[in-house]
C-alpha cells in the first residue's frame, strides 16, 4: 500500500526503474545492430527484377526475416497484401495472410506493422483494405468476421467476372430450381 512507501522510496524506486529501462534498450539495440550486420542481403531487385537502387529510397522497404534482409518496391507489396485481403474462390471468401513472395513463409506482425508505416510514410495513400487490417491489428480471422459483407460483395463480383461458365449456368439453375 502506498502508507508503506514514502516519497523517497517511491522516487528511488522510479529512477531504478528508468535506468534498467534505458539499460535493456540499449542492450535490445546492441543485439538489434549486431543482427542486422550479419544478416544476408537477399535480393537488389523488385519483383520485376527492376534495380531496387533505381527507386526513391521512400518507395522501397527492407524487411529483416529469419537472418536475411529483404528489399522490396512499396507499391509491390501494397498489390499483393490487397490481392491476400480481398482473395476468394467461386463465391467463398479466403483472406489470406501476406507471405514474402521470395520464400512463400508469412511476414510476421512486426513486419506487416513495418510495411504498413512504410506506406504511410511514402508517397502512396494507404490503400482501405489494408486500413482496416490495421485497424484489426492485423488479425485476420478478426478482419475476415468483421468485413464479411464486405468481402463477399467482391467475392460475387469476382466469381460474376472471372467464374467458369458451367459454374455461373448452374447456380443459376439452383436459384431457379428454389422458388
Amino acid at each position: 500500500t502506498d502508507k508503506d512507501f514514502t516519497e523517497e522510496d517511491i522516487k528511488k524506486i522510479e529512477n531504478l526503474y528508468v535506468k534498467s529501462k534505458k539499460y535493456l534498450n540499449i542492450l535490445n539495440r546492441l543485439v538489434y545492430n549486431y543482427k542486422i550486420k550479419k544478416a544476408i542481403k537477399y535480393n537488389d531487385e523488385d519483383l520485376f527484377f527492376n534495380k531496387i537502387s533505381d527507386y526513391k529510397t521512400k518507395h522501397i522497404v527492407r524487411l529483416y526475416a529469419n537472418n536475411t534482409i529483404y528489399a522490396f518496391k512499396i507499391s509491390d507489396l501494397i498489390n499483393l497484401w490487397i490481392d491476400c485481403l480481398i482473395k476468394s474462390e467461386n463465391l467463398f471468401c479466403k483472406t489470406e495472410k501476406l507471405k514474402n513472395p521470395y520464400t512463400n513463409i508469412e511476414f510476421s506482425k512486426t513486419n506487416l506493422y513495418n510495411i504498413f508505416f512504410a506506406i504511410k510514410n511514402s508517397d502512396y495513400i494507404v490503400p482501405s483494405w489494408i486500413l482496416l487490417f490495421f485497424y484489426e491489428d492485423f488479425n485476420i480471422k478478426a478482419f475476415t468476421y468483421k468485413y464479411y459483407s464486405r468481402l463477399k460483395d467482391i467475392a460475387i463480383i469476382s466469381f460474376i467476372k472471372d467464374g467458369p461458365l458451367y459454374e455461373k449456368i448452374e447456380n443459376i439453375d439452383d436459384e431457379i430450381k428454389t422458388i
